[in-house]
């Protein structure tokens, strides 16, 4: 993943990306500040499953019908990998439907 990317991808990270056991960090330093930590020292949580968040939300946004291959490259992934998480996001989407519209029916 080359540096304009991972830098697209820190903008979009959000407290929950972090582990439950990093977040009073985050609340003393930031998430830049928590996020610089993570990078440079190697910490728990690894930098890299930090922007696991904002890389499968960029996937699943820029997903076009066709263009796994495409995002697997680009987001050093597997193919297996960007097929299944879109099949989950398809799967919540679909239980989060239900759910709002079960509450209608009685």
């Amino acid at each position: 993943m080359d540096k304009k990317i991972k830098s697209q991808l820190e903008a979009d990270v959000q407290p929950e990306d972090f582990a439950q056991s990093f977040q009073p960090i985050i609340s003393a330093i930031g998430i830049k500040a928590a996020l610089d930590l993570c990078r440079y020292s190697g910490g728990i949580p690894l930098y890299d499953e930090v922007l696991e968040g904002p890389r499968n939300r960029a996937i699943a946004k820029e997903f076009d019908g066709s263009n796994t291959r495409q995002l697997a490259w680009k987001y050093n992934v597997s193919e297996v990998y960007v097929r299944s998480l879109l099949a989950q996001n398809r799967r919540n989407e679909t239980k989060r439907i239900l759910k709002e519209n079960q509450g209608n029916l009685f």
